[in-house]
Formats: C-alpha cells, sequence, structure tokens
C-alpha cells in the first residue's frame, strides 16, 4: 500500500498510462483509501488529475452532477483555461 506521500508520484506515473477520466477517479479513490486527512487529500489530487488531464470533463458526469454550483465551477476552470493559454 502506497503512503500518502507518494500519491504526486503516482499521479504521474498514472498520467501516462490512464485516460484522463480513469486518471481522476483512480487518484482520488487511491487518496481515500490511504485514510488519515483523506477528504483535504482528496480534493488535492483531484485538483492536480483535473489539471493534468486539462479539463474539468475529466471528472465523471456522475460526480459533476451532485455539485450545486458545477455551472460555477466550470465557468472558473475555464477562466483558468484560457488565462494559462496567454
Amino acid at each position: 500500500m502506497p503512503q500518502a506521500w507518494q500519491l504526486p508520484v503516482l499521479l504521474l506515473g498514472l498520467q501516462a498510462a490512464a485516460p484522463p477520466q480513469e486518471l481522476y477517479v483512480t487518484s482520488v479513490r487511491e487518496a481515500i483509501r490511504l485514510g488519515g486527512c483523506s477528504a483535504s487529500r482528496a480534493a488535492l489530487v483531484g485538483a492536480c488529475a483535473a489539471a493534468i488531464a486539462g479539463s474539468v470533463d475529466s471528472v465523471p458526469m456522475e460526480w459533476q452532477s451532485q455539485l450545486p454550483h458545477i455551472a460555477e465551477v466550470h465557468a472558473l476552470a475555464l477562466k483558468v483555461q484560457m488565462s494559462a493559454s496567454m
């Protein structure tokens, strides 16, 4: 079982091997499975996985549909993506 500090390494390894949505789901679930302060770690790992994928589309629609402010999240993500490409 990997240690919590190894997650960034795992995330980069998964990047090469997995499609974006699989990378996101696997990374977040692994962060939670490690226990401890899993909520904040899963949030950070999820943000990194979505950034690596380059899109919030890597977050499964089933998960997105449970967020009450998903339209705002999409708008902010698009804003970040547009500023990064300048």
